[in-house]
């Protein structure tokens, strides 16, 4: 028996209007990868400063006297628990203080092309000598233990050399745009999976600068970096004046950059595409709901109060949105897959499949959408009599 005032027999007697109205509510998947997006710089980013878990880099800053550097100096010396091995590199060109914030001014890094079309670049060690890139890879494990890394090659992540657009046996050399600083040319004689845009080479014609602490190489990765922060911390405290680049000090350092960019950005599109789906699915509605006024008049005629009336449009608004969501996050998935698969990957590009932010971003959009679509009808709905016909 076929139950007229149900949510599933007006689903059933409407399917081509349902599915319209879910196709609309599917599309806040826009606000979903747009949000994706507008923040894929601070995870392109983190992605690259992931490698920075394993390692820390110490910058012996003009701020640091004599008597501290020899202290530090003296305490490498005796071992630190957690600490493998420290070495001589380069890294940073100098240091210096821009209001409050630790600046550095970098002489050597090699960009790439982000997802928003601006060219990151973030630095990483220059070794000085082969034996030191081979005790750096042995607990990276970048690249098979037995590749040799000779003064002036190069190696780096294969989403590099593809976004770079290198091949294996090119000379990677100052372009003045997107490699700069680099003070001999580098053949790139290999490439390790990562989803950083990380390269390490050996320069012997660089004079070291800063002082790379590796953690220990140990089975359990984990208790080894563990191990390694505290060792770290340890150092922090006992040499303050000292300039100690870690996962930590880069991460927070482009949080502080982008958060800004990516929270304003991404809640603004996420704003003006609820407005636009309100504007459009309200008007939808508000069709679909003006043909059914004599339907709702005559609920009221034979007895059925207001309110669960109202219970009843209530229902097939959520019903049809649930389904709208469901199609939106299959679209989404089905456009991330595509993207990432098809399109992202030949330009050694790719887009994350999960934010918070982003589901921020669809949570606005939805609420908004729902709420404004719910109160406006259902006051129409409210609003019907059968003494108008």
């Amino acid at each position: 028996m076929k139950r007229p005032f149900s949510v599933l027999y007006y689903i059933k007697e409407n399917k081509l209007r349902v599915v319209a109205l879910m196709i609309m509510l599917s599309m806040t998947s826009i606000s979903y990868l747009a949000g994706l997006f507008i923040i894929s710089p601070r995870y392109e980013s983190m992605n690259t400063l992931g490698v920075f878990k394993d390692f820390a880099v110490v910058i012996l800053s003009d701020n640091a006297n004599e008597q501290e550097l020899e202290g530090f100096l003296g305490y490498l010396d005796g071992g630190i628990p957690g600490i493998g091995c420290s070495m001589d590199i380069r890294y940073f060109a100098e240091s210096g203080n821009l209001s409050g914030m630790k600046f550095f001014r970098h002489d050597q890094k090699m960009l790439f092309d982000s997802l928003i079309g601006v060219p990151i670049g973030l630095p990483m060690p220059v070794f000085l000598n082969s034996n030191d890139f081979s005790a750096f890879n042995k607990v990276m494990k970048l690249v098979d233990e037995d590749v040799l890394l000779g003064d002036g090659q190069i190696v780096m992540s294969e989403i590099l050399r593809v976004n770079r657009g290198f091949e294996i046996g090119d000379l990677v050399d100052n372009d003045l745009v997107m490699v700069v600083g680099f003070k001999q040319s580098c053949e790139l004689v290999g490439t390790y999976n990562s989803q950083g845009y990380t390269h390490f080479r050996v320069d012997s014609t660089y004079t070291p600068d800063s002082v790379l602490l590796l953690r220990e190489n140990i089975y359990d990765k984990d208790l080894s970096i563990a191990n390694f922060d505290q060792a770290v911390m340890k150092i922090k405290e006992k040499f303050p004046s000292l300039v100690i680049i870690d996962f930590d000090q880069r991460s927070e350092y482009v949080s502080t950059v982008l958060s800004t960019y990516y929270w304003v950005f991404s809640y603004s599109i996420a704003i003006i595409v609820a407005i636009v789906l309100t504007i459009t699915i309200n008007a939808t509605f508000a069709g679909e709901y003006e043909k059914r006024k004599f339907e709702f008049s005559l609920y009221k005629a034979i007895g059925f109060s207001v309110n669960e009336i109202v219970a009843k449009i209530a229902k097939e608004i959520l019903a049809i949105y649930a389904m709208g969501l469901i199609l939106a996050g299959i679209l989404g998935l089905t456009v991330l897959l595509t993207l990432n698969e098809v399109f992202l990957k030949g330009y050694g590009m790719r887009i994350e499949y999960f934010s918070t932010e982003a589901v921020v971003c669809v949570a606005i959009c939805e609420t908004i959408v729902l709420v404004s679509v719910s109160s406006i009808q259902l006051s129409r709905v409210a609003k019907c009599d059968v003494t108008q016909f």
